[in-house]
């Protein structure tokens, strides 16, 4: 009769595999973490190229555009403004209003806090380019749309450039 031999892992096997799955998991969750903080930058990015649009629009259009932020609803609309009133602009991204609801699967994660143009809630730009607030008075010092409480975009008086800062 042959003696039984005990089949199973020994310890040192139970060890090594559990270092492989440690050292997997934490290249996971560090790659997870990069991707979240990749994906906030486009999101700022993505809000910052849609002022400049706004702002090339006008220029390109000879009209007058406004970006109007809407704290309370986390949002924020493009509008062609003349004579008759407001026109929502159509995005050329999606083909529809140019209605961004932040927080959505598009900007998740992304929740505006606050809004400084003159202490008012927009930014007109003009046939020339230069940022004006909701009350039509030239801006005359840098605008800041405060992101996440942290993170803002920051638009310049005379040239309406922008930049994110982090």
């Amino acid at each position: 009769m042959r003696p039984k031999k005990n089949k199973g892992y020994t310890f040192i096997e139970l060890i090594m595999v559990m270092v492989i799955i440690g050292i997997i998991s934490v290249v996971s969750v560090t790659r997870i973490i990069e991707s979240s903080t990749l994906s906030f930058g486009i999101n700022l990015a993505t809000i910052k190229d849609h002022i400049r649009f706004a702002a090339d629009y006008a220029l390109s259009r000879s009209v007058t555009t406004v970006v109007s932020f809407d704290v309370a609803n986390n949002r924020y609309s493009i509008f062609k403004e003349d004579l008759s009133g407001r026109t929502l602009l159509i995005n050329p991204e999606t083909n529809s209003d140019f209605v961004i609801q932040l927080g959505d699967a598009n900007f998740d994660g992304v929740i505006l806090t606050n809004i400084d143009v003159n202490s008012t809630n927009e930014i007109k730009f003009y046939s020339y380019g230069v940022p004006f607030d909701a009350n039509d008075i030239k801006i005359s010092s840098q605008a800041f749309l405060e992101i996440n409480s942290q993170n803002a975009i920051t638009i310049y008086p005379v040239s309406g450039y922008c930049s994110v800062l982090k």
